[in-house]
């Protein structure tokens, strides 16, 4: 009998979503507000959602929260953050339990980031000089050095590097840098109108992409590990 399917091991980046209060009619209320200003960034986003700022007694709602993700097509793909008490309520609504390593990730499994068989995707060894815009289409990984991008990037794009991000053009889409840990990564680029950029896992999102920068700009982080976007 042929295989029906088949199983492989991989990582992608995926956004947090941190909840700051309990009030779910009020996050319901601020994440409507969100979605309206930057529709792109949550349109179909799987995400993972993060309680270790709230202090939780034995019971949670996670079937009211995950309604109020669906009706803005936000996609929960797993939590963290749970008391142990809340673990058996999280597993009856079909949430996948995240858990996070102290310890950095090894260098070699951010090799799965990219799935070389995924259209647009690419993965690349050591620094990397890419002449001409990226697609929208397009999904690009450099793995233990620089991305350089010698033109414009699309929306939709994503460029992820374990070093720095050069633009020299549009920045829009996403750009991480420093996935492997390396907080003194910076993103740097002509313009920018991203719809997320990230530092060593630090991520910022742009809710009105009219109103970014007109000029040279760089992304870092500062001695106190905020994320910072400068112009040049």
């Amino acid at each position: 009998m042929a295989q029906s399917f088949k199983l492989k091991g991989s990582l992608f980046t995926l956004s947090v979503l941190q909840l700051l209060s309990l009030d779910l009619d009020q996050f319901a209320k601020d994440l409507a507000v969100r979605v309206k200003m930057a529709p792109n960034f949550f349109n179909f986003t799987p995400m993972v959602l993060d309680l270790q700022a709230l202090t939780l007694d034995r019971h949670f709602d996670f079937d009211k929260l995950k309604t109020i993700l669906a009706a803005h097509d936000v996609i929960p793909v797993g939590i963290r953050g749970l008391p142990e008490a809340l673990i058996e309520q999280a597993k009856a609504a079909h949430l996948a339990l995240m858990h996070e390593s102290s310890a950095p990730a090894p260098k070699t499994e951010l090799s799965h980031l990219i799935d070389n068989n995924a259209q647009g995707a690419e993965m690349i060894m050591g620094t990397k000089i890419i002449e001409g815009s990226v697609r929208g289409d397009q999904r690009i990984y450099t793995q233990n050095g620089d991305l350089i991008i010698v033109g414009s990037v699309s929306a939709g794009a994503e460029l992820i590097a374990d070093g720095n991000i050069h633009v020299y053009g549009i920045l829009r889409g996403r750009a991480l840098a420093g996935v492997n840990g390396n907080k003194s990564a910076r993103i740097f680029c002509q313009q920018l109108a991203a719809e997320m950029v990230s530092i060593a896992g630090q991520n910022q999102t742009f809710e009105n992409i009219q109103q970014l920068t007109q000029r040279p700009t760089q992304i870092y982080l500062n001695a106190k590990g905020d994320l910072i976007v400068a112009k040049i």
